[in-house]
């Protein structure tokens, strides 16, 4: 039976069920089986992601029945008359992640080239799987020179949108990985007119130079993992949650 609740399916020799924590539930916590012909019956759990097998059990008798937990695998041997009690032990996987985001140059002149640098830490207990970090960069960057260089995994950049995806098949626990972020501040960012558009738009005569400049704020987020996360929640824009982090810069309007 499960240690929490989530549904769990069963195959093989006692046909196929589903089994749940909740006792007043559907599917049901547990199933009986009576009026069988005694003999070998293997009863196999389908793995499900975000959760581990940690035991198997199985009670009778003359302790013939076997459990494989690699395998998912019950092995009971039904004797005459004999009962047996098998239980499958699940454990909802856990892994904390935390991200961190820095920027080398927080007040940058226009034109210039700026670096961010995204840290993802797993402080477990569990390896974190399918773990996706999304980073939308500000239209006051030339989308075209954005350059993504991940630790670990892989990471892919849509110019037309800014945005930065950052995948990791899985990270261990106590693991750490960074993705680092290169682009060109927009020539004239810096004015009151900026973030009119994806990636550097107008020309800069259409933008009234020494107008102010605002932050122009960075965040980034994990939005995907297959795990549980005791304290946050994937992709739920809560900047009080430690799986994502915001940046700011203050654009210079660079020599004139």
């Amino acid at each position: 039976m499960p240690d929490d609740t989530q549904g769990f399916s069963f195959s093989g020799d006692l046909g196929n069920f589903t089994l749940d924590e909740s006792d007043s539930g559907d599917p049901p916590r547990r199933i009986v089986f009576t009026g069988l012909t005694p003999g070998d019956f293997n009863v196999i759990e389908a793995p499900v992601d975000g959760w581990t097998l940690k035991l198997i059990t199985c009670e009778d008798r003359d302790a013939e029945s076997s459990t494989d937990p690699p395998s998912f695998t019950a092995s009971i041997d039904l004797d005459p008359g004999e009962l047996v009690k098998c239980r499958f032990r699940n454990r909802r996987a856990i892994a904390d992640l935390s991200l961190t985001k820095e920027v080398d140059d927080s007040t940058p002149d226009a034109g210039s080239q700026v670096t961010y640098t995204i840290t993802l830490t797993n402080s477990g207990p569990d390896a974190a799987h399918g773990v996706r970090v999304v980073d939308f960069i500000p239209s006051e960057f030339t989308w075209a020179s954005l350059q993504a260089t991940p630790s670990a995994g892989s990471a892919t950049v849509t110019t037309s949108t800014g945005e930065v995806q950052w995948n990791l098949s899985s990270l261990a626990s106590g693991a750490g990985a960074t993705l680092t972020i290169t682009g060109t501040v927009c020539e004239g960012a810096g004015t009151a007119l900026r973030g009119l558009g994806g990636g550097c738009p107008g020309p800069i005569a259409n933008r009234t130079a020494g107008a102010g400049a605002g932050a122009i704020d960075n965040t980034a987020e994990v939005v995907l993992s297959d795990e549980f996360d005791p304290d946050s929640t994937p992709d739920n824009q809560n900047a009080m949650e430690d799986d994502q982090d915001t940046v700011s810069i203050f654009v210079g309007l660079g020599p004139g």
